[in-house]
């Protein structure tokens, strides 16, 4: 996980909240997508540290969903399967 994760998606989700310029925004779609898989992986291997308690597990898989709704929200539903 690179060490500064969190700063890059908080800066890649208020790109995308405040600037509509294609030369901005496009590149920084392409960098979310990215980061979100990251972040998903990160989540994933955290949630294996609990393999019994399946309520801290959907935690975390909760919290990637979550940012991938933002996402597919603030892309018009149009970038995220």
């Amino acid at each position: 996980t690179p060490p500064e994760l969190f700063k890059h998606l908080s800066k890649a989700f208020q790109t995308l909240c405040e600037s509509d310029e294609p030369e901005i925004v496009f590149p920084t779609r392409a960098l979310l997508a990215r980061l979100l898989e990251e972040y998903e992986a990160t989540m994933d291997n955290i949630s294996r540290a609990f393999p019994v308690d399946q309520h801290i597990k959907n935690h975390y898989s909760d919290t990637s969903e979550i940012l991938y709704e933002l996402y597919d929200q603030l892309n018009g539903g149009e970038c995220h399967d």
